[in-house]
């Protein structure tokens, strides 16, 4: 390989993008230029890409491949997204951006092909268990929505393998959550882990507690409050500032942790569980203390097993650039 060989990788996230460029040669990679742009600003996937690229020291003439992790259903090679009105084809990308090839990926799949990636100090180890060598990982989190991915080993490498397991049905397992349910339920009809296990759903938990605590669920009384934020949930429960917020989120990780734990069980992910997703690295300290585990670990016979399964959580904001550069590369290198 004589001359260099560009890559592209972008995360796009609902508010922002992260984005690398990178050359190939016979050294292996390197990162020519990195940056970050608001979406808002944009129209679409190549406006704010051509805008990153502007920014670059020097432009390359050609990208060899592109990789972009989207929030959405990828159909054809096509995606609409979830978060932001845009809509993007790979095929048109590769035309207007002169890349040899454009891969669409969903963005909890670019994050479990990220995780290999990561040092050790960007994970916060909860459980270091009995990791088995080249054992099937899962990968979860908590954001926006809720993501699931699980990691196979091919022999070669992890094959990532993409999931909406995040979706499946919310199962209960006390009477504060039965009434959870009850009280979703009633409102949503349906009520899956991400209803509880999101941004929003973290709202809706701390607006449950509310109405429990004054008793407007049994009369039907009062004015409705306006919701309040995740961030702001988060902000007063980390200051100490809102017991109602602590509490909160003290069973929002306990709902997570169970989550984490059917996952587990369901994988033999004996190679570990990662949590990932933005709400995460910002609960690091609850994570620490023992409502997760002792709700990961809760599943009868099988909790010694459980014990043995190590779990993570991932502090790292860009595991999923970092996904888009290692399937950019690998492309390039096809």
């Amino acid at each position: 390989m004589s001359e260099p060989q560009y890559t592209l990788a972008a995360d796009m996230g609902g508010t922002k993008t992260l984005f690398e460029l990178g050359a190939c040669d016979a050294r292996g990679y390197r990162k020519v230029h990195a940056g970050h742009f608001f979406n808002a600003g944009f129209t679409g996937v190549a406006e704010v890409t051509e805008a990153f690229l502007a920014t670059a020291p020097q432009r390359p003439g050609a990208i060899a491949s592109a990789c972009f992790a989207v929030a959405g259903p990828i159909i054809d090679r096509r995606v609409r997204f979830t978060n932001l009105p845009w809509q993007a084809d790979a095929r048109e990308l590769a035309g207007r951006l002169r890349a040899g090839r454009v891969e669409l990926v969903n963005d909890f799949a670019a994050i479990g092909h990220g995780i290999p990636a990561l040092a050790p100090d960007e994970l916060l180890c909860l459980q270091a268990g009995r990791a088995q060598a080249n054992g099937v990982r899962g990968v979860l989190g908590a954001g926006t929505g809720l993501g699931m991915v699980f990691m196979v080993w091919t022999g070669e490498g992890y094959q990532v393998v993409s999931s909406e397991g995040g979706k499946v049905d919310f199962a209960p397992i006390n009477e504060v959550q039965n009434r959870l349910w009850g009280y979703l339920h009633h409102r949503l009809q349906r009520v899956g882990y991400e209803s509880v296990l999101s941004g929003r759903g973290m709202e809706r938990i701390y607006q449950f507690l509310s109405e429990v605590d004054t008793m407007r669920m049994r009369t039907g009384g009062g004015t409705p409050q306006e919701p309040l934020a995740a961030a702001e949930i988060i902000t007063r429960s980390l200051a100490g500032s809102d017991p109602r917020a602590v509490s909160a989120i003290n069973l929002f990780l306990e709902i997570y942790g169970a989550a984490a734990g059917n996952l587990a069980l369901t994988l033999l992910a004996y190679g570990g569980v990662y949590v990932a997703g933005g709400i995460a690295p910002r609960l690091a300290t609850f994570f620490a203390q023992s409502t997760f585990m002792d709700a990961f670990r809760a599943k009868g016979k099988f909790a010694e097993l459980l014990r043995t399964i190590p779990v993570h959580v991932v502090m790292s904001p860009d595991v999923g650039l970092r996904g888009a550069v290692a399937i950019a590369v690998r492309a390039a290198s096809a």
